[in-house]
């Protein structure tokens, strides 16, 4: 169960111990699905209106209903493919924090954590199949070749947006945010990558 072991709560009457396992605030879940279901920048640029209804011009029902729609519970396949993106999520941020380490100039790379999460979404395609979460959910190996497949080209695409960033003298605010720049970043990253099958 590699990456998904930390994810899922322990069966019930199990004595959860202190210490195990990840938590994450809904606040930051809303951003995760967001931004694997759909594009990063809105995780930016308006977080609260994650939480706000398409009626009042928010997102709600992308970030957390199915296929945009508002549903009463998810299904066990929309759970588990939640909990994969959770997991990549998890991972980016690792190895995000691993980047920062070696070269302390690749620690900005944090703030496109979302922007590897949605590319993750696009590679995996947006319509992943249950079975397809499944094998990635019971096999690590599967999981970290998947994941080592996308984060090669991922990293070298938020590295580009760095050295970019910085030639233009662009904020990092503003670049994270521009929907135009995500769009240059999801056409480079589509030229070097196949979906995953």
């Amino acid at each position: 169960m590699g990456q998904f072991q930390k994810l899922v709560t322990k069966e019930e009457g199990d004595q959860k111990k202190r210490g195990q396992g990840q938590s994450l605030s809904l606040e930051e879940l809303a951003k995760i699905r967001y931004a694997f279901l759909d594009e990063p920048t809105f995780c930016h640029s308006a977080p609260k209106d994650l939480w706000t209804p398409s009626a009042d011009k928010g997102k709600y029902e992308r970030a957390f209903g199915v296929d945009g729609e508002l549903v009463e519970m998810w299904s066990k396949e929309e759970f588990r493919r939640c909990l994969l993106a959770t997991a990549l999520y998890l991972k980016i941020v690792e190895k995000i924090e691993c980047e920062g380490k070696a070269n302390p100039e690749l620690k900005r790379m944090k703030r496109f954590r979302y922007h590897a999460l949605s590319l993750a979404g696009r590679y995996l395609g947006k319509g992943i199949n249950h079975k397809k979460v499944d094998e990635l959910f019971e096999d690590s190996k599967k999981f970290d070749k998947c994941f080592s497949e996308f984060w090669s080209e991922a990293r070298r695409i938020i590295i580009d947006a760095l050295v970019t960033m910085d030639e233009q003298s662009a904020s990092l605010q503003a670049y994270i945010r521009s929907v135009d720049r995500w769009e240059s970043m999801t056409k480079k990253f589509s030229m070097y990558v196949e979906p995953s099958a």
